[in-house]
């Protein structure tokens, strides 16, 4: 079984969509091999195209990040809320089906209460300035740990509903 068994692409594209508009975070979709369904971009911060922008940053940073998060809920078998090591929260609910993993729902983007983007990484795998970094990330929302877990639950509750 496959996500698009449950549902076609069209419609994780939506799932994505509704998710930006209610989170404001970047939305994805990826499947139990750590591959986006969608094409679907959306951005919650000016830095996090930036870094994708980048074969290096999406590397390092974003696809680590989404493998290592993937796992954690596959193990799990339970949303995960943590940050990336560029300093951004990141959060997935995994799709289960008939005991079988089949990839996560989640956002990143924003900045949990009292964490930081850590610049110097940023650069040091980019190449991009730490001035231009600590520019675009002084614009970068910050949540809470109570709105993360909100988001985390609308996630469930429309995995639910498939």
């Amino acid at each position: 079984m496959i996500l698009t068994d449950i549902m076609p692409v069209d419609g994780w594209r939506k799932l994505e969509e509704e998710l930006h508009a209610f989170s404001r975070m970047n939305s994805c979709v990826f499947d139990s091999q750590g591959r986006r369904i969608t094409d679907y971009a959306n951005w919650g911060n000016k830095l996090c195209p930036r870094i994708k922008s980048n074969p290096q940053g999406l590397q390092a940073i974003c696809a680590c990040a989404n493998q290592v998060i993937a796992r954690h809920a596959e193990q799990r078998q339970d949303a995960v809320l943590e940050e990336c090591d560029a300093g951004f929260a990141k959060l997935v609910a995994p799709v289960i089906r008939e005991g079988q993993f089949l990839g996560v729902v989640g956002c990143c983007g924003l900045l949990l209460d009292g964490s930081h983007i850590e610049s110097d990484y940023v650069s040091r795998v980019t190449g991009l300035p730490v001035t231009e970094i600590e520019d675009l990330a002084a614009s970068i929302p910050v949540i809470s740990r109570q709105r993360a877990h909100e988001i985390i639950a609308f996630i469930q509750k429309r995995l639910t509903a498939l």
